[in-house]
């Protein structure tokens, strides 16, 4: 029987890793937009957005080949953003910042958090049902796509900056 010491399957798995890295290829994709982006999210190999400083948000239906620039009325910072459907979107940003699209990101509508914390991260498991989180813990969840918000109990008063569930 042979024995596989830990160290030697640990390097031999590196490689593998590396290489399997290395495989991948990136290219630069250009904007329009010269600010900084904080968030970005694909629905698939197409659909995707990106969101960040003074309200930016862009959104690409080819994958990233082109992106295009769409007006939010959003003063502050996004930083998340979140696409249930090539049609639902929703990003979050500082002071309570929630936005959300229904027509796959041409036009963008405020919808009211409750909250002036900053919401760094949005996940939605339907069009309907979702969950915001951000600054000193705050939670919120909607199941009515975003009509309403309410304020799910958390234990911490830390930053929470990440959300997600499998559904």
């Amino acid at each position: 029987m042979k024995v596989i010491h830990t160290k030697n399957l640990i390097v031999l798995l590196f490689i593998l890793s590396v290489q399997i890295v290395n495989a991948q290829t990136w290219t630069e994709q250009t904007s329009t937009i010269t600010d900084n982006f904080y968030g970005v999210h694909f629905a698939d190999a197409n659909i995707g957005a990106a969101v960040g400083q003074n309200g930016a948000i862009v959104t690409t239906t080819n994958g990233g080949a082109t992106w295009i620039a769409h007006s939010t009325g959003v003063a502050g910072n996004l930083f998340d953003v979140f696409i249930a459907n090539p049609l639902n979107m929703w990003a979050v940003g500082s002071v309570g910042t929630i936005v959300n699209s229904t027509d796959g990101g041409s036009t963008w509508s405020a919808q009211t958090s409750g909250t002036t914390q900053h919401l760094y991260s949005v996940h939605f498991v339907s069009p309907t049902t979702g969950w915001v989180v951000g600054l000193n813990g705050i939670i919120l969840t909607t199941t009515d796509g975003g009509t309403t918000w309410a304020v799910q109990t958390s234990s911490t008063t830390e930053d929470l900056k990440g959300v997600f569930f499998i559904s």
